[in-house]
């Protein structure tokens, strides 16, 4: 198990937590996800509509001719609306990347599903 001394020394400056301080923080994270808890709720028009923007993906794919970027790109402008419309509804936006190197990680998985995108069209 890691720990967060430098070199594996034991630090004895006095830094360490009472199991009294433990229990409140402990405490205080289940009121936040509480609190988190009560904001972030899925509407019933929610999941509906995402199922329709991702079979309208899926299926660009399969038509000819200019109607599949065209689908392509409604269905993707439609995701962006959702997302933002549940933000101005909750207050919550929950589709942002947590930190750099989750942003790295959706950014090339956004990459290989554009190539994949790209190389069905011909």
């Amino acid at each position: 198990m890691e720990n967060n001394f430098g070199s594996g020394e034991r630090d004895d400056s006095g830094a360490r937590l009472t199991a009294d301080d433990a229990r409140a923080a402990l405490e205080g994270l289940d009121g936040d996800g509480a609190a988190l808890a009560e904001r972030i709720v899925t509407p019933a028009w929610y999941h509906p509509i995402l199922g329709g923007l991702v079979a309208a993906i899926v299926v660009a794919t399969a038509l000819p001719g200019a109607a599949s970027p065209i689908l392509l790109a409604l269905g993707l402008i439609g995701m962006v609306l959702l997302a933002l419309a549940y933000r101005r509804r909750y207050g919550v936006l929950t589709t942002q990347p947590a930190g750099p190197r989750s942003r790295r990680l959706l950014a090339a998985a956004v990459a290989v599903l554009m190539a994949g995108m790209a190389g069905s069209w011909s």
